[in-house]
């Protein structure tokens, strides 16, 4: 594509930027909402979240690819930061309502979340030197060790 083509839709990269990172956004969310909505648990709604974002990645490969070139080559302030720190605000919300409920264990949610975030936002790299990578088998990995750190103990 043309610098041309770019300059006539968007006022500049960062602009372009901002885009492919709300459409990422979007698309996740659009793919991921209603499978969450089905959890029957707080519990289950965590591996849900994870298996999910590594099923969207892998179904869209292209916008992953996308938004890891926005990530790697944008100086700050990254237009990424923002809907990490949403999905950080948001997962550990989800994580305190668990917990005041009495469905998840006691733990700091806001370490919990970057743990769960840092493990999902690192499989980008390892599809990168691993195309072949399941994810299937590595979301329920995943999913089964945040359930278990997540679950109630006596």
């Amino acid at each position: 594509m043309s610098k041309g083509t770019i300059s006539y839709h968007f006022n500049g990269k960062d602009e372009l930027f901002a885009e492919v990172v709300g459409r990422v956004r979007t698309a996740a969310e659009e793919f991921m909402v209603p499978r969450l909505a089905e959890a029957p648990s707080l519990l289950a709604w965590l591996g849900t979240y994870v298996r999910t974002n590594l099923t969207f990645m892998g179904a869209r490969r292209d916008m992953l690819t996308a938004l890891v070139e926005v990530i790697t080559h944008t100086p700050a302030p990254n237009p990424y930061l923002a809907s990490h720190q949403q999905s950080l605000d948001d997962l550990e919300a989800v994580v305190r309502a668990g917990q005041d409920r009495g469905e998840l264990g006691r733990f700091d949610p806001g370490v919990f979340a970057m743990a769960m975030r840092g493990a999902i936002d690192a499989v980008p790299a390892r599809l990168a030197a691993d195309p072949g990578l399941h994810l299937d088998m590595y979301g329920n990995e995943l999913a089964m060790l945040f359930e278990r750190a997540a679950e109630v103990r006596e």
